[in-house]
């Protein structure tokens, strides 16, 4: 078996993933993944500050990760999956491109262009649940009040109602206008630039020594 496809296995059973991020036209990692003793919540790898690593090579977050030289969650598993990458090399499951979504939002092209797809809400709903899940993880009051508010949960209820959940079409059109009365899309962009800059702000480059 090829080592990549081993590797994806590893992941998928430990549930513990490499992250690439694109920030500042660098490319980075950070260490995403299921808690299986904090209730399968999904969770970030931090530091004792609750700020985000981000790694420039996957070998640096696995050094990490077996030098116990960060806040663990799940820490059994999470050692066990990281000897195993070491092993048999990483499997990168996801890319969060900050500056293409910066650029999409400050550019309005996500509220002026009346065809987007399934794929395009879908790429702006991942990171608004990967800043949810550093939000619910640490406790973040700001990020959380933002997460949780209005323009941000109605953009979500639109995107989900209309490209990810089976409704029947009498409740679909009905909590479609339902919804649509909430969406207020400038706001909406206002919002998540907040969100990405607060994010953005919790974000360490980590140095392997």
């Amino acid at each position: 078996m090829e080592s990549s496809k081993i590797s994806k296995e590893i992941s998928d059973f430990y549930e513990k993933y490499f992250i690439e991020i694109k920030l500042d036209c660098c490319a980075y990692y950070l260490v995403w993944g299921t808690d299986w003793i904090d209730n399968d919540a999904d969770k970030i790898l931090t530091n004792n500050d609750d700020e985000i690593l981000l790694f420039k090579t996957t070998q640096d977050a696995i050094q990490c990760i077996l030098t116990h030289s960060a806040a663990l969650f799940d820490e059994t598993a999470s050692v066990k999956w990281a000897e195993f990458c070491l092993d048999y090399g990483p499997n990168i499951s996801y890319l969060y491109d900050f500056d293409r979504l910066l650029d999409w939002l400050e550019n309005d092209r996500f509220i002026s262009k009346p065809d987007n797809k399934r794929d395009d809400y879908l790429y702006v709903i991942n990171f608004i649940n990967l800043i949810g899940d550093y939000a619910y993880q640490t406790n973040n009051q700001t990020l959380l009040a933002i997460h949780k508010g209005e323009c941000i949960r109605s953009f979500f209820d639109y995107a989900y109602d209309n490209y990810f959940w089976a409704i029947p079409q009498n409740e679909f059109i009905f909590r479609r206008e339902s919804v649509m009365k909430n969406v207020d899309y400038l706001s909406f962009k206002y919002d998540m630039l907040d969100l990405i800059r607060r994010f953005k702000a919790r974000l360490v480059i980590y140095s392997y020594s």
